[in-house]
């Protein structure tokens, strides 16, 4: 995870110091949040109970209505586009297959103060409730991805 004020530290960085970031691709993150570590984080910070449930993504796209739609918005429905199925399937199979990496001790060397995940909760007052718009796009009023509440709500059940 990256936190918001992370990234405009590092985007201040970058600028900054051209002559050595220009020809890289800076791999940054603020910590590296397994679910585990998230659940044990979130419990910590904030005093409240929270489950993690290991879906395969059949049933993690089951909560969910408009995923088989387009990831970009000016694209029409099968017209042979990359979907948000697929789009978020690729990018979670290079997690999982530990395709994805940083270097922390080398982003440390650079930002000492970076904020760990319980530093960016309690700094942001995180609470683990969802607003209205956890997407751009649905913020946007471009939303596609609806939960599919009578999933959702039998997953907590169990």
């Amino acid at each position: 995870m990256i936190a918001l004020s992370d990234l405009g530290w590092w985007v201040r960085y970058t600028l900054n110091n051209r002559e050595t970031t220009s020809d890289r691709e800076l791999q940054i993150a603020s910590d590296w949040v397994s679910w585990d570590y998230l659940v044990q984080t979130f419990q910590e910070v904030t005093g409240e109970k929270a489950i993690f449930r290991r879906l395969s993504m059949d049933e993690w796209f089951a909560c969910l209505s408009g995923h088989d739609r387009p990831t970009a918005n000016e694209k029409r429905l099968r017209d042979g586009s990359t979907t948000i199925r697929e789009s978020f399937s690729v990018l979670w199979c290079l997690w999982r297959d530990d395709i994805i990496n940083r270097d922390f001790d080398w982003i440390q060397s650079i930002n000492p103060n970076t904020l760990s995940l319980a530093d960016w909760m309690r700094q942001t007052d995180y609470t683990g409730v969802v607003g209205p718009y956890p997407l751009k796009n649905t913020e946007d009023g471009k939303g596609r991805i609806v939960r599919n509440k009578a999933v959702t709500e039998l997953l907590l059940r169990i």
